[in-house]
């Protein structure tokens, strides 16, 4: 009887090892029993454009339009020129080697000479990167020679600022760019308030934000200056759509305002 009972007892004692072993690691396959966590890519995240290699030179970004990407861990990424928005994938890491590749792109004419010259340089020479290294929130890419093609800073991020109008919505299921939308600003402070100017008259009011759902107070006050047949037009599809406004999203200096339905009611770009 007593033999019997040191063999359950013997049993028992293995039974609970087996478990703590087990309850020890999430592992489900291999046979050290520990997890690997692979670390979080440094290069994900929204990049502004401070250098570009032109003419076997470098030349300083375009301070007035900013280009920038946001890399996503999917492997994708968004961004703009300065100019054109574009899209395209991404693979690589700062330890290995970089590639960036891009696809769809607005075809939106560029006036200015300096962002029509840096809109060249990234759809020519973002194809033939290599490699890319990382030095605190600098990132530069480079090619297969070693050559430096584009400098980086990491930012901006979160919605605080000051941006241009790029686009409202004319209620017609457009989001149109003119002489007249160019004129209007919007000011997020870090205190939750809102202001800036339709193209005529100044408003202010408050916003709230809660990951990436923006709500705008719906009692904006805004000076009631007499505008122009075209400036005045504007300012009403500028603050409906502005009331409209249920999330945001942000490709590197680039911000959308969307409705409930995902239509997007403004484009702005962060000034510099």
């Amino acid at each position: 009887m007593r033999r019997s009972t040191l063999a359950l007892t013997a049993v028992a004692v293995a039974v609970l090892a087996l478990a703590a072993t087990a309850c020890g690691s999430s592992s489900s396959s291999g046979s050290s029993g520990t997890t690997t966590t692979a670390a979080a890519n440094p290069l994900i995240g929204p990049w502004t454009l401070t250098t570009y290699a032109s003419g076997g030179k470098e030349t300083p970004a375009a301070s007035s339009s900013p280009a920038s990407i946001t890399l996503s861990a999917g492997g994708k990424f968004a961004g703009t020129t300065g100019c054109n928005q574009l899209s395209g994938t991404w693979t690589g890491d700062v330890d290995g080697g970089f590639t960036i590749t891009p696809g769809p792109m607005t075809q939106k004419a560029c006036v200015d000479p300096t962002v029509q010259a840096q809109e060249t340089a990234l759809t020519t020479n973002l194809p033939k990167v290599t490699d890319a290294t990382l030095s605190g929130t600098t990132l530069q890419m480079v090619d297969s020679g070693g050559v430096p093609l584009f400098t980086w800073s990491r930012g901006p991020d979160g919605i605080v600022g000051t941006y241009s109008v790029t686009g409202v919505n004319n209620g017609n299921q457009a989001v149109v760019s003119s002489a007249e939308t160019s004129k209007a600003s919007i000011t997020f402070g870090p205190d939750g308030t809102v202001s800036g100017n339709t193209g005529c008259n100044s408003f202010s009011g408050s916003y709230t934000l809660d990951g990436t759902s923006l709500e705008i107070d719906s009692n904006v006050a805004a000076t009631m200056m007499a505008c122009g047949d075209a400036s005045q037009q504007v300012e009403q599809q500028f603050l409906t759509a502005l009331s409209q406004v249920a999330s945001w999203e942000r490709s590197g200096t680039t911000v959308t305002l969307r409705d409930p339905a995902g239509s997007t009611q403004l484009t702005l770009q962060a000034s510099s």
